[in-house]
């Protein structure tokens, strides 16, 4: 019988997620401009990475112009292109962050619908000093342990 429960509460797991989302896409209905819904998306298949990433270079791709379009639209600075951005980067190469920097994880919790793990990585010129931030972090923060797999419920 224990099993049959399991898959009941399965099943409201999966029916919340689903009402989740219908609620979050009529949100987004009422926000946005544009909506559409029933946008025809190319299979898994295609993105095969025997092929190649397809995804990466559909990324790539669309980068420079979508990259351009929003440099257009920034009112705090002057650069408005990538080619700005290039031209600034060369011109105070020194002041840009060299590599070899240390960076750490922060953990900030997890995604209430389906338990997975999120964070923040933070960069500095020392790992002095992202110690003393990960250690203040942890002061702070309490640790909250992941989710069990099999005790997860899909929360709201």
């Amino acid at each position: 019988m224990g099993g049959n429960l399991a898959l009941v509460d399965s099943f409201a797991a999966e029916n919340a997620a689903i009402v989740d989302t219908n609620l979050l896409h009529e949100r987004i209905r009422k926000l946005a401009g544009a909506y559409h819904p029933d946008a025809s998306l190319r299979p898994t298949s295609d993105f095969n990475f025997a092929k190649g990433n397809l995804f990466v270079e559909v990324m790539v791709a669309d980068f420079q112009s979508d990259l351009n379009k929003y440099l257009e639209g920034t009112q705090i600075s002057v650069i408005r292109s990538a080619k700005d951005l290039e031209t600034c980067n060369t011109a105070h190469a020194e002041l840009a962050l060299p590599p070899g920097h240390p960076l750490c994880s922060l953990p900030l919790g997890y995604i209430a619908c389906n338990g997975r793990p999120i964070g923040l990585t933070a960069i500095a010129k020392s790992e002095v000093t992202l110690l003393a931030l990960m250690s203040a972090f942890e002061a702070i923060f309490s640790r909250q342990p992941p989710f069990s797999f099999l005790e997860h419920e899909f929360r709201r």
